[in-house]
């Protein structure tokens, strides 16, 4: 319960600090959350940001937080994502945090390639998933599945992979005339 408590403070400390025009009405919440697969997430329609294990550190958990909270208007790793990351290495300058300003832009380095590989890791491991398994998972059941995986809702996934379904129907299609 005391770390739960500490994740609370820390949230606090950095909507505050580095974040001061975002949430002002404190709608937005934060909460451990072991299921997860990633280290966290941001659900924007819940106001709620999620973190699956709480650093030791202190300096690590408000990374991740604010890592989490620049998602609060940006789905992925996306130029919004990009842009709530760079101010908030400048509002850490800004405030003497130049540890934290240089963490954030290492952490904006990291991402600069991830679209790429991001959408090609989607529908890899898609097409394994059908080959593992002769074609015999649903189509929901695997979007379910790969939307928590990466950190999406079901929506998001199939809002923004368009092709996931065509891509689906063809690797079934193709798995089941290859056993004739």
């Amino acid at each position: 319960m005391a770390r739960r408590g500490e994740l609370k403070r820390a949230f606090e400390q950095v909507r505050s600090g580095f974040f001061p025009r975002w949430d002002r009405k404190r709608l937005w919440r934060v909460r451990a959350a072991p299921f997860l697969v990633a280290e966290g997430r941001c659900e924007i329609p819940r106001k709620t940001i999620f973190i699956r294990k709480i650093p030791d550190s202190i300096d690590e958990l408000k990374q991740l937080l604010i890592h989490e909270i620049c998602h609060h208007n940006a789905l992925g790793h996306e130029a919004k994502w990009f842009r709530n990351m760079e101010a908030a290495a400048q509002r850490a300058e800004a405030i003497g945090q130049e540890k934290m300003a240089k963490w954030i832009r290492e952490e904006i380095e990291s991402y600069e390639q991830e679209p790429k590989t991001y959408v090609s890791a989607i529908y890899c491991q898609l097409g394994d998933w059908i080959v593992d398994t002769g074609g015999k998972v649903p189509y929901k059941r695997f979007i379910v599945h790969l939307a928590h995986e990466f950190g999406l809702t079901v929506e998001q996934m199939e809002k923004r992979y368009k092709g996931l379904r065509r891509f689906y129907d063809d690797k079934i299609k193709a798995a089941k005339g290859n056993k004739n």
